[in-house]
């Protein structure tokens, strides 16, 4: 396949500016072929792709660190935090704040309903099936404290 290796490429130099004729030259095609025949191999043009890793690295980061957002956003290769946001907004479907908010919430139900069993925490508040008689009394259950 010739186009794993101008894929791998972008891969490993997500967070750097590439262009469209970069790659072209590295693959030995014209910019316009290797964008067709790119997105016919892996459903995005080049660039596209390279706006989804860095995306993906961004949730990553968002749901495992405190980094600031400016910060993840220079570490995967934004320089302007709104363009990043906007991105991060376009892909994946809300803010990245907003993303990070709902991953430290999931993180704090999987620590909280014994490391991820979350048949046991699906309940509404009060109702939180925490072992045998758990905390059916209180107003809120353990699982949904907030």
């Amino acid at each position: 396949n010739p186009m794993a290796p101008v894929r791998d490429y972008v891969h490993k130099h997500y967070h750097e500016q590439l262009s469209l004729e970069q790659l072209a030259g590295l693959a030995g095609f014209t910019p316009n072929y290797l964008s067709r025949r790119f997105k016919q191999e892996f459903g995005a043009t080049p660039i596209t792709y390279q706006h989804r890793l860095r995306i993906q690295a961004a949730a990553d980061l968002l749901g495992t660190t405190q980094y600031p957002i400016k910060q993840i956003a220079q570490i995967i290769g934004y320089g302007d935090v709104y363009f990043f946001s906007r991105m991060f907004r376009k892909i994946q479907g809300l803010p990245p704040g907003r993303h990070r908010r709902e991953a430290q919430a999931v993180e704090l139900l999987q620590r909280t309903c014994d490391g991820g069993d979350m048949a046991r925490c699906y309940s509404p508040p009060g109702r939180c099936r925490r072992g045998a008689g758990g905390d059916r009394g209180s107003t809120r259950g353990a699982a949904w404290a907030g």
